[in-house]
């Protein structure tokens, strides 16, 4: 009875160890950006970086996107990648389907957007930070504060990609003050009054 649960305490603390331990590439995010409010579809760059100094290597990406507060990702995607100098460039399973990156098509899971990447052969991700995709959110109906964006569910080859979070700002649509509003309608009407007197003077 002792050597089974010596060796299930084994198994247990190795399983412990490989799920910490695994957690080698993380994902970041730029500087949390501003947009303003209903200014619609706007872009967000996410990075990808490894622990490992020789850098690790796998067939396959995936992870999860969710937004908070309310925001949605663009429809029907949710982001775009493998564009010129992102991760995989060049090195992308060109099976139609094999890589994705959409939003839930779920109305009520609008706010999470699932990333998966399959490459052609191994791909290293380096432990400096390199473009990895571009989120495309909707600024659309949003009011001004913070949203947050999480990541979970990661995995590159075998291993696990840490969770990390961020977020972005939207910014209240600047309305005119009473007196420039004031100002600007003397502008007007006073350029009417001369285009108006202009038209008389002609005609006389």
């Amino acid at each position: 009875m002792k050597i089974v649960s010596g060796v299930l305490g084994m198994v247990i603390a190795c399983g412990l160890f490989a799920s910490t331990g695994n957690a080698a590439v993380s994902i970041t995010f730029n500087a949390a950006p501003t947009f303003s409010a209903n200014s619609g579809i706007q872009s967000i760059n996410v990075f990808a970086n490894s622990s490992n100094v020789m850098g690790e290597t796998g067939v396959v990406l995936g992870a999860d996107f969710t937004l908070g507060g309310g925001a949605v990702f663009n429809s029907p995607n949710a982001g775009t990648f493998g564009g010129t100098g992102f991760i995989g460039n060049g090195n992308l399973d060109a099976t139609p389907g094999a890589s994705t990156f959409d939003r839930d098509t779920t109305p009520a899971f609008f706010n999470t957007g699932y990333l998966n990447i399959n490459f052609a052969a191994n791909q290293t991700i380096a432990n400096a930070s390199a473009p990895l995709a571009t989120l495309l959110v909707n600024t659309n109906s949003l009011t001004a504060g913070n949203y947050t964006i999480s990541v979970t569910n990661g995995f590159f080859g075998a291993g696990l990609i840490a969770n990390a979070s961020s977020s972005f700002n939207i910014s209240a649509v600047a309305v005119p003050e009473p007196g420039t509003m004031l100002a600007s309608g003397l502008c007007v009407a006073g350029l009417w009054y001369r285009q108006r007197r202009a038209k008389k003077l002609a005609v006389a």
